[in-house]
């Protein structure tokens, strides 16, 4: 019985927190579809930020967002190196029947990186703002040909919630 109970009590510790990133890297992962987040899978807290993403070699392409906080979400893409990816995102709204006048969120537009959430992860500059014609009505949104996602401290989700994008094209 003794024994039996310890190896529960010894289970309970081995699988009761997925460690973060920091113990290996991203660009270690075997090429496949992965999901990680900055607040623990196995806390109270909502998973926080989230990056649901594919991997082909170094090549990254996924959707960046915080579901507690609604529509807000950016496609990020660009190469590996260790934690952290650097490439371009693409944030992209639907406009209707008519294209929208956007204007540049000036402190996105220069060249200096500025965080696109409040926590720094994703930094973004040299802001371009786009209106794309669709069936249906116009896409409209932003282009930022740089950008940095920091991942070092995300923890790996079982499974992405949604199928990440072959790419940012919009």
């Amino acid at each position: 019985m003794k024994i039996y109970w310890i190896l529960i009590f010894a289970g309970f510790f081995l699988f009761k927190s997925q460690p973060s990133l920091a113990q290996s890297t991203v660009q270690d992962l075997p090429n496949g579809i992965y999901r990680l987040c900055s607040n623990s899978p196995n806390g109270t807290e909502k998973a926080g930020y989230c990056l649901s993403f594919r991997k082909t070699g170094n090549k990254i392409v996924g959707g960046y967002s915080n579901p507690a906080q609604g529509d807000r979400g950016i496609c990020v893409s660009g190469q590996v190196s260790g934690n952290t990816i650097i490439g371009q995102a693409l944030e992209m709204y639907e406009s209707g029947l008519v294209p929208r006048p956007i204007r540049i969120k000036s402190p996105y537009s220069g060249d200096k990186f500025v965080n696109w959430d409040e926590f720094g992860f994703l930094s973004v500059r040299q802001q371009q703002a786009i209106n794309i014609k669709r069936s249906g009505g116009y896409l409209t949104g932003y282009r930022y040909p740089s950008a940095t996602l920091k991942l070092g401290n995300f923890y790996r989700y079982p499974q992405p919630r949604y199928t990440p994008p072959s790419s940012c094209q919009p």
